[in-house]
């Protein structure tokens, strides 16, 4: 026979994730730290510029900035940092909850991640080759711009591949998606929030573009639910990341000198 306190546990344990409010909220502040990294990571950048070239225009560089490649791999790095701390924090006071089981950090049959890489592989060459056929470019202009300027490639190649697919997927398909799925929307709902939420924050993107990755978040969503892992959406997203900074690096290898 259950006592009082043991009848307390139970229910404090079974109940889950953080209201929709508090997930809006936690994840506001989530956002605005990342954007405060964004902006000193572009301050040192400037400041160091202006320290090897006094007569630097200030503006100019500035508006370079935006397809600047190093401050791409330097500000998705720490704000991958930030995010996955932030994230950390704020479910761990959730007390009844653990991380593990709040991100469904769950180990995924190796047999179920390969059906679903496979399917992401397809449908990322499927996209492209449709991008072809419509006349569109397959490598984004911001892409080529920032691959330019990276100044050192493999930090360029781990911020895209490895920093930014843990940091959106645990923020979005991890936190945000179980503060939605917990409500009204359902499961539903929170597949389709997280996917536009997601694409959203692409604004270096083109309408078209933006399109493209608001699909990869509902895909990445739906593998979500039916793996129960965020594992399976990580590997997903480091591997369009993986497919895409390869067609650049590609792309610019073999393109004359000019491109």
């Amino acid at each position: 026979m259950s006592t009082p306190v043991d009848s307390l546990a139970v229910h404090r344990s079974s109940s889950g994730p953080w209201g929709i409010w508090a997930t809006l909220g936690f994840s506001l502040i989530i956002v605005a730290a990342f954007l405060l990294v964004q902006v000193l990571v572009s301050s040192v950048l400037v400041a160091f510029e202006l320290k090897q070239n006094p007569s630097l225009d200030v503006e100019a560089y500035g508006q370079a900035l935006a397809s600047n490649g190093l401050l791409l791999a330097l500000a998705t790095i720490g704000g991958m940092v930030t995010t996955v701390l932030l994230v950390g924090l704020f479910v761990r006071l959730r007390k009844d909850i653990s991380v593990v089981q709040y991100l469904h950090l769950h180990p995924v049959e190796p047999t179920t991640l390969v059906r679903w890489l496979g399917i992401m592989l397809a449908l990322a060459l499927l996209w492209d080759a449709g991008t072809y056929v419509l006349g569109r470019p397959v490598i984004a202009d911001f892409m080529l711009a920032a691959y330019r300027s990276a100044g050192f490639p493999p930090l360029f190649w781990l911020a895209l591949v490895a920093a930014a697919p843990l940091a959106e997927e645990v923020f979005f398909r991890g936190f945000l998606f179980e503060g939605v799925r917990h409500t009204r929307l359902g499961a539903s709902g929170a597949v389709l929030l997280t996917s536009l939420a997601w694409a959203a924050v692409h604004v270096q993107y083109d309408s078209y573009e933006i399109s493209t990755v608001f699909v990869l978040g509902l895909i990445l969503a739906v593998a979500r639910l039916r793996t129960n892992s965020l594992y399976t959406t990580i590997a997903m997203h480091a591997l369009v990341n993986l497919l895409a900074t390869s067609e650049v690096a590609v792309y610019l290898h073999h393109a004359p000198a000019s491109v």
